[in-house]
């Protein structure tokens, strides 16, 4: 595979966005309102008297890519989902000096248009690729020599389809459709249509194009599942149930002998997630001898594949990618209960990063901001330090998308949800957020470019005449699941810990403002506990009276953020 240079610092100058040469490219005739689920097949090819030392070429796709150079796979779905911010996309780069030889070289990339939006994909309603050479740094203009086609083996499913908070589709691939060899040396592209020049960046509707700036997904090849079990039906079909070694994402491929036009139905154990389906595959064979990878990425811990009868099969394997990082962090004592759940819980961590951080890699691949909070800590104690770099993007993702009237929201990039969550933006910009990834990296230069937004965002909340936080409802007042939730003594506590310390620290780190006075602090601490003691416990007076119990979770978190002295706090108020 190839090794993309990355970047800490994402090229969004405004004036490095003007040094493309190089045109997007797509589909002749192609609507601007195209359908969804749309595949593109793109090939070139290039003559070289000798390769250089360095070839950089740099890419971008909406939506998704995957690269071949003289037919061998360099680069397996490449490209982010979009959304850097409101008006740009990600770009990748990579060197491929090693991949190319003196004669004629072949590039041919497949382009997966996903066609709508989702909770952390910003559609831009117009699928197409952006790719630029440079050969020792000079760039080779090469725009008219491509030539594309749509992929006719690629379609959808008939319903269900994936709920509408995922901007991918279910996979349909119609092998009897299929182009063989089109990825390959000599293959005949001459009766393809030149592909058509859509402008050059930074232009509507991509933008400025952004650096990538995570590496691309690590990728273990082929593999054999742990045990597959198979289920037979009266009607001679069957399901045979392919145990992964632990809950992965995956591509599932297939080795086969059938009859043309069977329909295999591919899917996890997963596939229906809170209540909603995610995603699934259909594979129509052709006749003969067949094999085939599913590209869509699924997650699970067995992956399904269900079989009419007729079909021989000869070997049923998947292909596991993730974040290139590795769990370091380690824990082992004498109680296997507790081993079980460290393994589970880094298990579940490393599930769960991607393009972004997840809320879950099935329904909604979302990152809301009460999630990262929690798995921001966890990736310092254990991941690598490559996983720095996914904290890093979240936290630029979030202020990135911060909205005109300065609210912050999530999940972002954003697409088709774009509600602020009060109480956990409150807690994004704080202790367990920002600062979090400041205490383990030392990264002061993201903290000077965030902390305008951090200090707009807290501007919105002011305290009234008793000292108390004034509640914003935002656009979804949720503070906890359950119902004996004390949202005053929530409010409170998150705005407490950020108002009298994190952001000020901030300040006083990058040199915007005079140092806040401890005594400042103090005082606010002081004002708070004392409305909020309401005999033994700490909550509103409004809410102290004997038919409501104290809340635990409030409790808890006073204690966090300093409002309440756990040392004077008796069990009975906690428990």
């Amino acid at each position: 595979m190839a090794h993309p240079q990355t970047s800490l610092e994402p090229a969004d100058d405004p004036l490095d966005a003007q040094t493309w040469a190089a045109n997007w490219i797509g589909l002749t005739g192609a609507p601007a309102g195209v359908q969804p689920n749309l595949w593109l097949c793109f090939r070139k090819t290039l003559r070289l008297e000798n390769v250089p030392g360095r070839v950089q070429v740099r890419i971008a796709a909406e939506s998704k890519y995957w690269l071949w150079v003289n037919g061998r796979l360099l680069v397996f779905e490449g490209g982010l989902k979009r959304g850097p911010a409101p008006d740009a996309t990600w770009f990748d780069e990579l060197d491929l000096a090693d991949a190319l030889r003196p004669g004629d070289n072949t590039f041919a990339l497949l382009v997966w248009y996903f066609g709508k939006d989702g909770f952390s994909h910003n559609n831009s309603g117009k699928p197409g690729l952006l790719f630029e050479e440079r050969f020792d740094r000079r760039v080779v203009l090469g725009d008219s020599g491509w030539r594309v086609i749509r992929h006719p083996a690629y379609c959808d499913t008939g319903e269900p389809h994936p709920n509408y908070r995922l901007p991918e589709s279910n996979i349909r691939f119609d092998a009897g459709c299929d182009i063989p060899g089109w990825v390959c040396v000599g293959y005949d592209d001459s009766n393809w249509p030149k592909a058509v020049e859509l402008g050059r960046p930074p232009c509507a509707p991509w933008g400025r194009l952004i650096l990538r700036t995570i590496p691309q997904w690590r990728d273990a090849g082929p593999r054999h599942y742990r045990s597959i079990q198979i289920q037979h039906a009266p009607d001679g079909a069957c399901v045979h149930r392919a145990r992964l070694p632990y809950n992965a994402q995956v591509t599932p491929c297939l080795d086969i002998e059938a009859p043309a036009g069977l329909t295999i139905d591919i899917r996890t154990d997963q596939y229906i997630d809170g209540g909603e389906p995610t995603v699934r595959a259909e594979y129509v064979t052709r006749d003969g001898r067949q094999a085939y990878e599913s590209l869509g990425w699924m997650h699970g811990q067995e992956v399904c594949y269900t079989l009419p009868a007729g079909i021989r099969v000869h070997g049923l394997t998947y292909r596991e990618t993730g974040y290139d990082t590795d769990i370091t962090g380690h824990f082992r004592c004498d109680d296997e209960a507790l081993n079980t759940l460290w393994t589970k819980s880094a298990r579940t961590l490393y599930l769960n990063m991607r393009d972004t951080f997840f809320d879950t890699p099935g329904r909604e691949r979302a990152q809301w901001w009460g999630d990262v909070v929690i798995m921001l800590s966890q990736v310092f104690y254990g991941c690598d330090r490559r996983a720095h770099a996914l904290v890093r993007k979240a936290i630029r993702d979030l202020v990135s998308w911060q909205r005109p009237d300065k609210v912050l929201f999530s999940p972002t990039p954003a697409g088709n949800y774009r509600d602020e969550l009060p109480m956990q933006m409150l807690a994004s910009v704080g202790y367990y957020g920002f600062w979090m990834y400041y205490l383990h990296t030392g990264d002061t230069g993201l903290i000077e470019r965030v902390y305008p937004a951090v200090r707009s965002y807290l501007g919105l909340w002011g305290l009234g005449d008793d000292g108390l936080v004034v509640q914003r409802p935002g656009d979804w007042t949720w503070g906890d699941w359950g119902d004996n939730k004390d949202l005053p003594l929530l409010y409170n506590s998150w705005r407490y810990a950020l108002a009298a310390a994190w952001p000020a620290r901030m300040a006083e780190l990058i040199g915007r403002e005079r140092k806040t006075s401890r005594a400042d602090r103090s005082a606010l601490w002081v004002r708070c506990t004392r409305i909020l003691r309401t005999g033994s416990a700490r909550r509103l007076p409004a809410l102290g009276t004997t038919h409501r119990a104290p809340d635990d979770c409030s409790h808890a978190l006073a204690v966090l953020t300093g409002l309440v002295d756990a040392g004077t706090t008796t069990v009975s108020t906690l428990c």
